[in-house]
């Protein structure tokens, strides 16, 4: 049963990687389709103790106190909004990826992954001569390194 769920919850964010890649926005059934798997992984697999929802919760204030403090610098360097750095689907995604990790495993996935969605992103718009208004798909870099945590995770943690 694990395996369905954990192929469902890939099978969306693979779908959210190309539609944020292609089209810059991700698809609210696919975002429910997420949901729905990290659910039924929580239902399965966790009770829902205070401690994993102590755990959900400083994911959740570590994911705000990243982004906000980005945020920030950013709108202090460029002159840039809030709105226009991190769209809907982004923080959509990361409400029920928090889910998925202890503390110590979702801040290496986290910073990873921005990690290498600033790499990434700075080579292809170099190579592919973006301009600089069309933004990150950071919905499909944090779904695609969720995807590869998938993979080599040997079970829900």
């Amino acid at each position: 049963m694990d395996w369905i769920i954990v192929g469902a919850a890939m099978l969306a964010l693979s779908h959210m990687v190309w539609t944020d890649f292609k089209f810059r926005h991700i698809h609210a059934i696919t975002l429910l389709l997420f949901t729905a798997a990290t659910i039924a992984e929580l239902w399965l697999h966790h009770q829902l103790t205070s401690q994993l929802w102590l755990q959900y919760l400083l994911n959740v204030s570590y994911t705000v106190l990243a982004l906000s403090s980005g945020a920030l610098i950013l709108h202090l360097i460029r002159k840039i909004s809030f709105r226009e750095m991190i769209g809907k689907g982004d923080l959509l995604l990361l409400l029920p990826a928090c889910f998925w990790f202890e503390i110590v495993h979702y801040l290496v996935w986290f910073n990873v992954s921005l990690v290498l969605m600033a790499i990434s992103h700075l080579i292809l718009s170099n190579l592919r001569r973006m301009s600089r208004k069309e933004g990150v798909p950071m919905a499909g870099y944090l779904s695609l390194t969720m995807i590869i945590y998938l993979f080599l995770r040997p079970s829900f943690s």
